[in-house]
């Protein structure tokens, strides 16, 4: 009788060590996983797919295009006339009037400020030796004729910028307008952009800040889809869509603005119905059961 316990007790061990190993170390399949989660969004009756599609009429959207830029408030680099030592220089920050000396040489010879304004950088210490040519200070005005903004835009978009168009300027949750002075026609090699000068109305930026610039380019008619419709095709944005008839059909589309929700985007018609969940599942030139979706 012992022996039976004892051989029971044994049994009983084995099994729950097997159980607690099972369950402890079991596995994932995360390629079955991925494909259970895609199967879960569509609706499957035998062999027919059931489409989720949206109803959608377009909407007048702008194209708008971000770029950053440098506020410059018409500051001057003063470089130095002559080779020397320097003997004394001013503090960065202080204001002078035109003609006060911000640069003293050991040979007497000074450097003034060119107006009256700020020493915003020096770039020379006492007792320094400097050749001609040499950045001593930088020197902003007090009274700014205008406040200018410099911006890199991207080569892709000079055809669609204008002098005077309208640009809005973000710095520090603040708003400035400003409008498009200068184009220029030259672009850099290495970046692929080209230097745009926005002036701006007010002078609130400071000298050498970092501004984000929003620039209205045009205007489309756009449809708002959630980012589950659209799908590449040969490299191109597409979204597929069904016919009059209920056949699928891809149609290439271009995304003008997107947020957390979807994108807007363009080259559809007025009207259309746009699939928008897992459109790969759907063959052009066929028909599928679906259900609309009205937004």
């Amino acid at each position: 009788m012992g022996k039976n316990k004892y051989a029971l007790g044994t049994l009983v061990v084995i099994i729950c060590g097997i159980l607690y190993f099972t369950i402890g170390t079991t596995t994932h399949d995360a390629e079955k996983e991925f494909a259970d989660f895609k199967q879960k969004n569509i609706a499957k009756i035998g062999n027919n797919i059931t489409l989720l599609v949206q109803n959608s009429k377009a909407e007048l959207t702008p194209k708008i295009i971000q770029v950053f830029g440098e506020v410059d408030q018409g500051a001057v680099l003063v470089t130095s006339p002559i080779s020397s030592a320097v003997q004394s220089v001013q503090n960065e920050g202080v204001k002078l009037n035109k003609g006060n000396s911000v640069v003293r040489f050991v040979n007497g010879v000074t450097i003034p400020i060119p107006f009256n304004g700020t020493v915003l950088n020096i770039f020379v210490k006492d007792g320094e030796n400097i050749n001609a040519g040499s950045d001593l200070f930088i020197a902003l005005p007090s009274v700014h004729q205008k406040t200018e903004v410099n911006l890199d835009l991207p080569i892709a978009y000079i055809n669609e910028i204008t002098k005077n168009m309208n640009v809005k300027i973000l710095y520090n949750s603040r708003e400035f307008s400003g409008k498009v002075d200068h184009i220029s026609r030259f672009s850099s090699k290495q970046s692929g952009c080209v230097k745009v000068v926005v002036v701006l109305k007010t002078v609130e930026t400071p000298h050498n800040a970092v501004v984000k610039a929003l620039i209205e380019i045009s205007k489309h008619y756009t449809h708002f889809v959630p980012k589950t419709a659209l799908i590449l095709k040969d490299g191109q944005t597409a979204v597929k869509v069904l016919d009059a008839k209920n056949l699928v059909q891809t149609k290439t589309v271009e995304v003008i603005s997107e947020n957390t929700k979807g994108f807007y985007i363009a080259g559809l018609e007025k009207e259309e119905r746009i699939i928008t969940r897992n459109p790969f599942y759907a063959t052009d030139g066929k028909k599928y059961n679906f259900t609309i979706i009205n937004t």
